[in-house]
């Protein structure tokens, strides 16, 4: 059964609470970008998969029991969130001009986290509200200078279709409804498009670090 904590959080983000649960973002300022020129990205931990709805009156069942089998779904599919999302990034800052370095050698290291609809939640879920199962997940972002220990920049991205946005600075971008899945059989029958919807928050939020570091 869904726990009353996860229908709780999920109320109170629809609330326009989520400022509360959330740190503030801090925007990567011009006078660092023209400085740092060398960045390590730390090893991003491989989360768990979930799959469940948010209301036992849905069309669908409950899917609390199926963790497992999503998770090993997710595996015959090779997602591993953490390394493709690391990767990801690597790539958009090489496309800014910034080298990929060790921490030893970087000016600033990258330290990415990935989480459930709410930071404190395990993990990426596909969840059913209405109708469609849909992809979510939190990616935080957080650049620390080497030498000073300042934080340089530091953003929560909230990956999901929420008709109310966040009001922290979070910043919420919205899956491709081609990645949502219409019942439970096609969560498992069709997890390449899970998979792959899982991927596309990689992409949409590698392209927004881009943007924000990028050269002055």
């Amino acid at each position: 059964m869904i726990s009353n904590v996860r229908i709780f959080a999920r109320a109170l983000a629809l609330a326009g609470l989520l400022p509360l649960l959330c740190a503030c973002a801090t925007k990567f300022e011009a006078a660092d970008a023209a400085r740092v020129n060398t960045i390590a990205i730390q090893k991003v931990d491989e989360p768990k998969y979930y799959a469940f709805t948010y209301f036992v009156a849905h069309q669908n069942p409950v899917l609390a029991d199926y963790n497992q089998e999503f998770n090993t779904a997710m595996e015959r599919q090779n997602l591993h969130l953490g390394a493709e999302l690391a990767d990801a990034v690597a790539q958009a800052l090489r496309g800014d001009g910034y080298k990929i370095a060790n921490a030893d050698e970087a000016d600033a290291v990258m330290n990415l986290t990935v989480g459930g609809f709410l930071p404190d939640q395990p993990g990426p879920t596909y969840s059913a509200h209405a109708a469609a199962f849909e992809p979510e997940l939190t990616i935080k972002a957080r650049l620390t200078d080497t030498k000073t220990k300042k934080t340089l920049f530091q953003q929560l991205y909230l990956i999901a279709n929420n008709s109310i946005k966040p009001m922290d600075g979070t910043i919420m971008l919205v899956p491709d409804e081609k990645y949502y899945l219409a019942s439970t059989k096609d969560l498992f029958g069709k997890s390449d498009v899970a998979a792959a919807g899982f991927r596309s928050a990689l992409l949409l939020v590698a392209d927004h670090i881009a943007q924000s570091f990028k050269k002055p």
